[in-house]
């Protein structure tokens, strides 16, 4: 099973004044990046019943299809049997909530980097839960202390290659070293 996180570099939100990456955790059971579907879970902005503003998603689709989508920012392969740790991960992801009122671990606000509740930090918590029961392994160059600018950084540059270059298949960054 491959794990990453998909970054979309969204220009025109007016809630926003700045541009920003939107993340989302992505899964694929087996093979490489390409532009055969993937799970991508991320939550979004949702409805004033909501109490946090946020809910849920989950599909699978081709991330080509998305225009704001700058790349992936690999985390790694994880086990031989993608099946059985895909339907974990699937299994944790759907069990986070997507509510900034939620329980929190107390290890989970140690997180440095963005501020207030955003889908990084709902990816970032659910990573040090993914980490937990052993899904997710942190790079050695990388802490929870980095992890936030490490891929913030990446980012910019997967963004600044995707749209240049002539490149006919979306760009990858490792988290670890480069």
């Amino acid at each position: 099973m491959r794990l990453g996180i998909a970054l979309y570099w969204i220009e025109d939100d007016p809630e926003h004044p700045m541009p920003y990456f939107d993340w989302a955790l992505v899964v694929k059971q087996k093979g490489e990046w390409d532009n055969e579907p993937a799970t991508v879970y991320q939550i979004r902005g949702g409805t004033p019943d909501e109490p946090s503003g946020y809910r849920r998603y989950f599909t699978t689709k081709r991330l080509l299809n998305d225009t704001s989508f700058s790349g992936v920012v690999d985390l790694g392969v994880l086990d031989a049997d993608g099946a059985a740790l895909a339907e974990l991960t699937d299994k944790i992801v759907r069990e986070h909530p997507a509510d900034r009122d939620a329980p929190v671990n107390a290890a989970h606000k140690s997180i440095v980097g963005p501020r207030g509740w955003t889908c990084a930090r709902w990816i970032l918590v659910l990573l040090m839960d993914l980490e937990e029961v052993g899904i997710f392994e942190m790079p050695l160059e990388v802490n929870w202390q980095t992890i936030y600018v490490s891929i913030i950084e990446r980012g910019l540059v997967l963004r600044d290659l995707w749209g240049h270059n002539g490149l006919e298949t979306y760009p990858i960054l490792r988290l670890g070293a480069l």
